[in-house]
C-alpha cells in the first residue's frame, strides 16, 4: 500500500467516524412499545365491541383480540388477530392515517344456565379497515388516541351460501406508550 492510499484512507477513517457517530446518535432506532385499547364497531345489521392487547415497533401495531357480536339469541364472542399500520407512527403528528386487518374466530359465550346455548350462525370474521388515529395526550411513560375508521367485515356463515359483508364505522380508544 502506497503512502498516498495510508494518507487517504487515514483521511476518510478520520472524517467518516464523527459524521457515524453524530448520525447513530441523532437517529433514534424504532422502539418497541405496548398498547391496549377498546373499539366499537357498528353498521346497518351489526355491530361488535372488542378488546385489544399487543406490540408496537414503528408504524406496526400487532395484537391479540377479543370481541362480542351483537348477535343476541347465541351470544357469539370472538377471538383472533390484528395488524394496524399507523403512517408516520413515530412522528409528533396529531392526525395520523391508519389502516388495519383482523381476523377472528366466533364461538358461543352462553353459560352453562344460559337458555341462548345454540351455536352462533357466523363461524369467523375478516376485517379491513381505514381511517384516522387522533392523538389526544402524551405523558413520559403514558399516551393516549382516538381511532375512527371505516370498516368492511366479511362474516364467514355456517353455511357458505349465506356469507356475507358488512360496512360500518369503527370508533376506538388505545393507551399505548408514547412515540417519539
Amino acid at each position: 500500500m502506497g503512502r498516498l492510499q495510508i494518507g487517504v484512507t487515514a483521511l476518510v477513517i478520520a472524517l467518516g467516524l464523527p459524521l457515524a457517530a453524530h448520525a447513530q446518535t441523532t437517529l433514534s432506532p424504532d422502539r418497541a412499545g405496548w398498547e391496549f385499547g377498546q373499539s366499537v364497531a357498528t353498521g346497518r345489521d351489526s355491530g361488535e365491541l372488542a378488546m385489544y392487547v399487543g406490540a408496537t415497533q414503528g408504524n406496526n401495531l400487532i395484537a391479540f383480540r377479543a370481541g362480542v357480536l351483537d348477535e343476541t339469541d347465541t351470544v357469539p364472542c370472538s377471538i383472533g388477530v390484528m395488524y394496524q399500520y399507523i403512517l408516520h407512527g413515530n412522528a409528533p403528528l396529531r392526525i395520523k392515517p391508519t389502516a388495519g386487518v383482523s381476523v377472528a374466530h366466533v364461538f358461543s359465550c352462553a353459560s352453562d344456565s344460559d337458555p341462548r346455548q345454540g351455536s352462533p350462525s357466523i363461524n369467523g370474521t375478516a376485517t379491513l379497515s381505514g381511517g384516522v388515529r387522533i392523538a389526544m395526550f402524551s405523558g413520559k411513560s403514558l399516551a393516549g388516541s382516538l381511532d375512527v375508521m371505516a370498516y368492511v367485515e366479511r362474516l364467514n356463515r355456517v353455511t357458505l351460501t349465506t356469507d356475507r359483508t358488512m360496512r360500518g364505522v369503527m370508533v376506538g380508544v388505545a393507551i399505548h406508550s408514547p412515540r417519539r
